[in-house]
């Protein structure tokens, strides 16, 4: 059964400061020990890179899945949101898809993350994403769908739908705006560089980590949705 996006969202709520520390940090500085575990994160959460997140980050195997996994679905309900496309009406089928299109999409996130720099006692890291440009080169055909849309609504009462009646017109929708997005993945570039600084943060107990709100601002700029 389709998770519920209340789950998703708490699954990426316990990642923002529990993905934490190194385990063994060997001889290297704590610039590039800040430096490698922002990587580790990001290349699991994006591409699925689960051994070096294993070296890097206090985990197990099945959490390292699990970021993946989460963070792939939060981008694909993400992607449907952005699109007008209803993860609620759709299939099973058509959202797995979705999924699965999210997946292809993370596989060509572009960033570099700088060595940290310390400032005023605390560390301090650039990171320059490169958005994926799949929304601006796939604009033009998502807005045929949108108008396609409309058209067939023009002139039914909306509100005299049943449920699965409704369904069947945002399932036709949702796969039309799937078929659009999927055609442009092996297409897609990359927009002018953003730079976000971050700041290394610690609890209570000397876990390190990045909060919350920076987590979801590389997540949202990596793929363009901020």
């Amino acid at each position: 059964m389709r998770r519920k996006i209340s789950f998703i969202m708490a699954v990426m709520l316990m990642m923002a400061f529990t993905v934490t520390g190194c385990k063994d940090a060997g001889t290297k500085s704590e610039a590039l020990i800040y430096k490698s575990y922002i990587e580790a994160v990001m290349g699991c959460s994006y591409r699925g890179e689960i051994d070096r997140y294993l070296e890097e980050v206090d985990s197990e195997e099945s959490e390292a899945k699990e970021v993946y996994e989460s963070t792939v679905e939060y981008y694909a309900v993400q992607l449907m949101e952005y699109n007008a496309v209803s993860s609620e009406y759709i299939s099973e089928d058509l959202y797995n898809k979705y999924v699965e299109l999210a997946r292809q999409i993370m596989a060509k996130t572009k960033y570099n993350v700088n060595e940290a720099t310390k400032v005023n006692g605390e560390y301090q890291i650039k990171i320059e994403i490169y958005p994926v440009d799949i929304n601006d080169i796939s604009y033009d055909d998502v807005e045929k769908c949108i108008n396609d849309f409309e058209k067939q609504l023009d002139g039914v009462d909306t509100q005299a739908l049943s449920d699965e009646e409704w369904a069947q017109y945002e399932e036709t929708y949702g796969e039309n705006v799937y078929n659009a997005l999927s055609s442009y993945v092996d297409k897609i570039g990359y927009k002018d560089v953003v730079s976000k600084i971050v700041i290394i943060q610690f609890d209570e107990d000397g876990n390190y980590g990045l909060a919350e709100e920076d987590w979801y601002d590389i997540d949202d700029y990596v793929v363009d949705m901020k």
